[in-house]
């Protein structure tokens, strides 16, 4: 007999129902420490000290000899800050670790954990280290003054039953003991798009922990206890703007030479190409500028940004495109500290979508000899061969600081930058175009100081074709530092074009020796036009004349 319509929803909504109920959910055991029960005021560790007599490891998790749990206000507490969850929290004294293998998470997934964390008193500050699989989520110091959140950097499962390790390492000596309970775990919900964890440096929330704040910090993992994030009056900020939120990330020197902060960037699409960038700045250390920090950034190992020399001074953006090879990536930013005390400065870190890339936007290359640069009408000392622009007349490549710089301010990108004297321009042709998307050029530009300043700009796509846009035009250039600028918005409809930088002294309008500087040329994608793009409408997008302008912060 066949069933009947009734008969086979009912058994469809059972399946779906069986389904719910038997799908993975990734579960720790006892995530608040409260398995063995112990005593009302003792503690006991798994190397047998401790007044509870009962080994913390015939629970749910695993402990090392100095790692145990306190049930509230035991001797051990200290303090007497009771378990943020239930009555009894972790202890880890000196150097040990509490493990446990979890299930039911799903390989390829991408998940969290957020564990409150404590210090047992004021100046017990150590070191946490969380990893999952051996892959190191979270590290920092704990020195919070009551059970703080945190939460780690994102991570990918690579099964059901990934192995967590809690631990502290204690490099500095002495007796230090961490606390920590209520380890949850947060599953995180693709969006089609890449995800930062904090970006801007501003958990975990909560007030100045010690001075200098050096702490654990949300979403990030570090290999050194000379890490954290200042706000507004903090030392390492040393009175600089903030360029988003409240806070910034620093990483300071530390023995050992190279310190890194990481995470993990997931929701990437393999093949497809991004930008990732950034803010930097550096402390100065006394309010100085030297010694100067080396900040990088690697993805997956690979170099995204080089290493490179910064000084106290304006934020300065800093962008380095990659090409994702799977569906998640291991982002570090580093300072090299070399000699002397010296901390690099981050915020506002993003992923941009796809964009077209400018090869040598900040015209690196070829590399000038120090402290001098060549134009293609023959002045200078320098070499203009192997350019990646076709490059006229007074047009030319300047290193930091050559003569000709005049004010001698460095180039905001690298250590070259380009110039324009008198007439002459770059032109190259770029791909990568999307049509029926929308994008916008960034630039950085300065007049030459101590001339008759700067002389015009102009920027254009398919200079002297039906399809020219024109995206720059500015009759003189006065700025007396590089200065941001950004063309309105246009919309592509065609996948390629031949950019053209060039000055002309307005047509005759300028007289005298001017010289415009430009620098770290760069697309933005703003995204799809809903409707269909046609050429009327990208020659409206581009009908301005000159886009904003703002300083760097």
């Amino acid at each position: 007999m066949k069933p009947t319509l009734c008969a086979m929803i009912a058994l469809s909504l059972a399946t779906l129902i069986l389904t719910e109920q038997t799908s993975a959910v990734p579960t720790l055991g006892d995530p608040g420490f409260e398995n063995p029960a112990f005593p009302a005021n003792s503690w006991e560790q798994q190397n047998g000290v401790g007044n509870a007599n009962i080994s913390p490891s015939s629970g749910a998790w695993t402990f090392s000899p100095t790692a145990g749990i306190t049930h509230n206000l035991s001797a051990f507490q200290n303090a007497g800050v009771p378990a943020p969850e239930g009555v009894q929290h972790a202890l880890i004294q000196n150097v040990g670790s509490v493990s446990q293998t979890g299930s039911g998470f799903v390989a390829g997934d991408v998940y969290s954990l957020t564990l409150s964390v404590n210090q047992r008193q004021p100046g017990q500050f150590n070191d946490l280290v969380v990893t999952v699989d051996g892959q190191q989520v979270m590290g920092g110091r704990v020195n919070m003054t009551a059970f703080t959140d945190v939460t780690t950097a994102n991570f990918v499962a690579q099964s059901a039953t990934p192995t967590v390790v809690i631990s502290t390492t204690n490099p500095i000596g002495g007796d230090r003991t961490t606390f920590f309970d209520d380890v949850r775990i947060n599953t995180v919900v693709p969006t089609g798009e890449p995800i930062l964890s904090n970006p801007s440096f501003e958990g975990p929330s909560g007030p100045q922990f010690q001075f200098p704040d050096y702490r654990l910090i949300d979403g990030w993992s570090s290999d050194s206890l000379s890490t954290g994030t200042n706000g507004a009056g903090q030392p390492f900020l040393n009175g600089l703007p903030i360029p988003d939120g409240g806070r910034i990330g620093f990483i300071q020197r530390d023995p050992g030479g190279v310190r890194t902060i990481t995470q993990t960037i997931t929701g990437l699409t393999p093949g497809q190409s991004y930008t990732l960038e950034y803010w930097e700045n550096e402390r100065g250390h006394g309010g100085g500028g030297t010694p100067v920090a080396r900040p990088s950034a690697t993805l997956d190992g690979n170099t995204l940004v080089a290493e490179h020399d910064t000084v106290r001074g304006d934020w300065r953006r800093v962008r380095g495109t990659f090409t994702a090879t799977g569906t998640s990536a291991t982002l570090s930013l580093s300072n090299n500290t070399g000699a002397g005390d010296n901390t690099a400065l981050f915020d506002a870190l993003s992923i941009l979508a796809p964009a077209p890339v400018i090869p040598d936007g900040g015209f690196e290359n070829p590399v000038q000899p120090p402290n001098n640069w060549k134009q293609a009408n023959g002045i200078g000392g320098g070499d203009l061969t192997g350019s990646a622009w076709t490059i006229t007349n007074g047009a030319g490549i300047t290193r930091n600081i050559s003569p000709f710089q005049n004010g001698g301010i460095p180039a905001p990108e690298g250590a070259q930058h380009g110039l324009l004297q008198a007439t002459g321009g770059f032109e190259q042709t770029l791909t990568g175009f999307v049509p029926n998307t929308a994008y916008e050029l960034s630039l950085f530009t300065m007049a030459r100081q101590g001339q008759n300043f700067g002389n015009d700009l102009e920027i254009v796509l398919d200079a002297g074709l039906p399809t020219e846009l024109f995206l720059v035009d500015i009759p003189e250039v006065t700025f007396n530092a590089f200065t941001e600028i950004t063309s309105p918005s246009f919309i592509a409809f065609k996948d390629s074009y031949t950019l053209t930088i060039r000055s002309t002294l307005d047509g005759g309008n300028l007289t005298g020796d001017r010289t415009t500087f430009i620098d770290d040329l760069r697309f933005d994608n703003l995204g799809v036009i809903p409707e269909p793009a046609t050429a009327t409408l990208a020659l409206l997008g581009a009908a301005a004349v000159l886009g904003r302008r703002r300083r760097r912060a």
